[in-house]
């Protein structure tokens, strides 16, 4: 078994000299007024910021849109977490009223979605789940 495997990774500012872009694929519901993301197995705050750039320029969204992550795929994330505190702040496009559900299936990617919450202050808007149906039922509530 790969060593990432087992001890996924998280690295700190200028560790890596490699830059890893990860993939990711969103889609905006905008009769539900839900974003849709899952990224890939590898991860850095360069393609977070770009996810939510593209994000920002896309006219089917509203800041006010709920977001459903999903993290199961991730392995590794490259991140400086000064940089990524400026992305929360400055880059990323949801509103503090937004509902943010992180689908998680292990400690590691948990450990990740707890950063992001810590570093947009919004405790009770953004929830860890282990599934999709947990996200679905916490962002729609009754609403489906």
């Amino acid at each position: 078994m790969a060593s990432e495997a087992v001890h996924p990774k998280s690295a700190a500012c200028g560790l890596s000299p490699s830059q890893v872009e990860g993939p990711f694929e969103y889609s905006v519901d905008v009769r539900q007024k839900v974003v849709w993301v899952k990224f890939g197995k590898k991860i850095s705050e360069r393609a977070i910021e770009r996810y939510m750039r593209q994000l920002r320029r896309d006219p089917s969204f509203a800041s006010s849109y709920n977001e459903i992550v999903d993290l199961t795929a991730l392995e590794e994330i490259q991140v400086c977490w000064e940089e990524l505190m400026r992305v929360a702040d400055m880059v990323d496009p949801f509103s503090f009223a937004s509902k943010r559900a992180f689908i998680v299936q292990n400690a590691f990617q948990e450990h990740e979605a707890r950063m992001y919450q810590v570093l947009r202050s919004a405790r009770s808007k953004i929830r860890l789940c282990s599934s999709m149906d947990e996200a679905k039922r916490w962002i729609f509530g009754d609403q489906r």
